[in-house]
């Protein structure tokens, strides 16, 4: 994508890109990763959202990051295939931003997980409203 909002000049000059928020994302597209926070001195994310952990797939650790627009109780839960809890990442009340987990594959009982299909929630509250959110990610060992 561009790294300017509704860019001007020449959009085929590779030097004015950025890499797309957005899997197969379009270098010619805005995506909501440029609208995600409301301006650059404020950094406030506009909405709740779970974003694609990176790498993904993913060998031996990686990285989760989520967007919280306002003050919330933030819990990420990470699942296998069956629906059975993996971890649990109790984050207890955090404010309004955005933030990175790195999860090297460990359950909660200390052991390395075995390669496969696993899912993050993302379960934020506030006194306003709920958000939960879901993504699937891959370990290959």
């Amino acid at each position: 994508m561009s790294k300017d909002r509704n860019p001007r000049g020449d959009q085929n000059d590779p030097t004015s890109w950025q890499a797309s928020h957005d899997i197969h994302g379009s270098p010619g597209k805005d995506d909501e990763a440029s609208t995600l926070v409301n301006n650059k001195a404020d950094k406030k994310p506009l909405r709740f959202q779970l974003d694609q952990n990176y790498p993904n797939p993913f060998n031996s650790s990686t990285t989760l990051s989520y967007h919280l627009p306002a003050d919330a109780e933030v819990q990420l839960v990470i699942f296998d295939i069956v629906g059975r809890t993996v971890r649990t990442f109790r984050l207890g009340n955090q404010l309004a931003g955005s933030y990175h987990i790195a999860w090297n594959g460990i359950d909660e009982t200390g052991n390395q997980v075995a390669s496969g299909v696993y899912f993050m929630t993302l379960f934020a509250k506030n006194g306003i409203s709920n958000f939960v959110e879901t993504r699937k990610m891959v370990l290959i060992k």
